[in-house]
């Protein structure tokens, strides 16, 4: 290996693999990035900077869950974290991975920058290049991109009265699996945009889409928060108690800046990150949230195994021993 690849290898903290061509010069070098080397904390972060202002950029925030994608995966932990904290649902941030991944938009950041609504930024990425072609010169410079924009670039289709239409397939997924995640929301959000792509670059067909997918999410993400607020409230009233005992304080006394009262009130309203400041601990809120979402989505997902896992099922996702422990805890009607 040459001095310079082992720099290379040494500066980047690449894994190096080579495949040396016998008596030839040919050297073929592949580098491959470790993985999980972003910060989720960080990414949460900047998504919520670009989120809390008015000028924020969509295609960022649409690279950095690209970036989350790419490192973590779409069903991970982690990339579940990054949702529930920055209040993105999963539909949402499927289609805006998929608009990061068009090159067109990126190779115009002088008109897709600006753009505040991130369905504007959708809507353009599903254009075909002739579309996308027309719209790009409709844009004047300083001219911020709308959805009439957008839609007026689109070629006209030929629309047939909807009355006419007719339903002859229909899909459906087994509401306990789904509860269950046997079948995960990325498939199904997968499904859609397939579903949606192929219908939008078809003529005489329509597509109408239930409120049930979202609403299986919207369940399962509440049943997280509340668990996760079960959680955080357990470490704090720990920290607390050590932080009285460390400083000789009684149980009724003021504590820090918050007397008991507004204590009360900042653990219901589940201000978590004030509480932790004012026991000094500011350092330690991320990591200790971060540990109790991977709780709260472990005992969810426990919870609704037990609740709703199909015991006729061909799945091979959990292993002998932990299929029979959940057959047994269910006929107990045991609850976590």
């Amino acid at each position: 290996m040459s001095s310079f690849l082992k720099f290379l290898l040494f500066f980047t903290k690449l894994d190096l693999f080579a495949i040396y061509a016998n008596n030839d010069l040919l050297i073929t070098v592949c580098l491959k990035m470790h993985r999980n080397q972003i910060n989720v904390e960080n990414l949460i972060l900047q998504i919520k900077s670009e989120l809390s202002v008015q000028t924020g950029s969509w295609r960022k925030i649409a690279t950095l869950l690209r970036q989350a994608d790419a490192e973590y995966g779409f069903g991970s932990k982690e990339m579940s974290q990054i949702l529930q904290q920055t209040d993105i649902s999963i539909s949402k941030a499927n289609k805006l991975t998929t608009l990061a991944k068009d090159q067109r938009i990126s190779d115009h950041p002088e008109i897709f920058d600006k753009v505040t609504a991130w369905t504007t930024l959708y809507q353009a990425s599903r254009l075909d290049d002739v579309e996308f072609e027309r719209l790009v010169e409709r844009i004047k410079p300083n001219q911020v991109l709308t959805l009439s924009d957008v839609k007026s670039s689109q070629t006209k289709r030929k629309k047939i009265k909807s009355g006419s239409y007719t339903t002859m397939i229909k899909v459906g997924f087994d509401l306990d699996a789904v509860r269950s995640q046997q079948i995960s929301f990325e498939q199904i959000s997968e499904v859609i945009a397939k579903v949606e792509e192929f219908v939008g670059a078809t003529s005489f067909m329509e597509i109408e889409t239930t409120t049930s997918f979202e609403n299986e999410v919207s369940k399962y993400n509440n049943e997280v928060q509340k668990q996760l607020y079960k959680e955080i409230k357990k470490i704090y009233l720990v920290k607390e108690k050590e932080y009285r005992k460390h400083y000789h304080l009684k149980k009724g006394a003021r504590l820090g800046v918050y007397d008991r009262s507004e204590i009360k009130n900042l653990i219901a309203d589940g201000s978590w990150e004030e509480l932790f400041e004012n026991l000094d601990q500011s350092a330690e809120y991320q990591s200790v949230v971060s540990k109790c979402f991977d709780s709260a989505m472990t005992i969810v997902q426990q919870r609704r195994e037990i609740r709703y896992y199909k015991e006729d099922t061909d799945d091979n996702s959990l292993d002998d021993a932990t299929f029979e422990s959940l057959k047994r805890t269910k006929k107990r009607g045991k609850r976590i």
